[in-house]
């Protein structure tokens, strides 16, 4: 999956309309192309027309600063793929020049600046293909809640120091650090999880970085209980970084927060035993904190 960023100063590729609580009908989420739009959605439909023997184009989202382009590379090619994603680039942009949509100086697209992520799991292509298609929605949804999906950087909690993504309001309610010892015996381990239920149902929001596997079921069941979750994360915020798949949803209903301390990269990392324990140590620090104070450096 490719991501191509419009540059700044360039008009906007669409508009994007529509309900986003709405399913299927003419008024559900959907896209209106405007000009430089039409030039890039038919740029895409020659390039898969033109290259058809070497590439699919499974689908592609026009949004309006930004466009998704899904495709499979059916056979070695004697260039990289990007190449050509270039090539579709600059073909745009010599359109819009001559078509006096943009000046002789200006690019359609970032440059120099191709974003692409390579499916290498069974269940992937699925995932994107609803991801993509699910664009519109999601971009209406941020829009109408922004405030749950806004960026919080440097905030301060205590001593230290966080960003954050969600709803950061849940830092004002009554937490509780969920954390499952290996060294639990099965019977140990299902008293925890009934005490976490309870916390739950007794409105304690769940704050861990939820890695062992009954960290994952209690999360699972707290979410199926209507209760909240605030994430610890190893991994810091991009400046378009938001929350996936149900997250996603889960933070527009104002029920998730994910939070990292501040300076982590924003890059995945392999998980082990010293990360694990350091964000645990994370979870029970901000849980033990004094209410109220949170706000400090927002």
């Amino acid at each position: 999956m490719f991501t191509l960023r419009k540059s700044q100063g360039i008009p906007v590729f669409s508009n994007v309309a529509g309900n986003p609580k709405i399913v299927s009908a003419p008024d559900a989420p959907h896209i209106e192309l405007m000009d430089t739009g039409c030039i890039v959605g038919a740029e895409i439909l020659r390039t898969a027309g033109m290259r058809a023997d070497y590439l699919d184009i499974y689908s592609y989202m026009i949004m309006p600063d930004h466009v998704h382009l899904l495709l499979r590379v059916k056979k070695r090619l004697d260039k990289p793929v990007t190449k050509i994603i270039g090539i579709i680039e600059i073909a745009i942009t010599s359109i819009c020049c001559k078509s006096g949509i943009i000046l002789p100086n200006q690019s359609v697209f970032e440059r120099n600046c191709i974003h692409d992520r390579i499916l290498t799991k069974a269940g992937q292509l699925d995932i994107l293909k609803r991801y993509i298609a699910d664009n519109p929605r999601r971009y209406l949804v941020k829009k109408l809640y922004p405030d749950l999906f806004r960026r919080y950087l440097s905030i301060t909690l205590g001593e230290k120091r966080f960003d954050s993504v969600g709803n950061i309001f849940l830092l004002s309610k009554l937490l509780f650090p969920v954390h499952v010892r290996r060294r639990w015996t099965q019977l140990e381990k299902d008293a925890y999880r009934e005490v976490c239920l309870q916390m739950v149902l007794a409105d304690h929001v769940m704050i861990s970085p939820f890695i062992h596997t009954l960290e994952r079921e209690i999360m699972k069941d707290a979410l199926d209980a209507g209760g909240f979750i605030i994430k610890i994360t190893e991994r810091g915020f991009a400046e378009r970084w938001k929350p996936e798949g149900k997250w996603f949803d889960l933070c527009a209903a104002g029920r998730y927060l994910v939070i990292a301390e501040s300076g982590s990269p924003d890059i995945r990392r392999d998980m082990n035993y010293q990360i694990a324990s350091h964000m645990n140590e994370l979870a029970g620090y901000i849980a033990a904190l004094p209410k109220g104070g949170f706000m400090s450096g927002i």
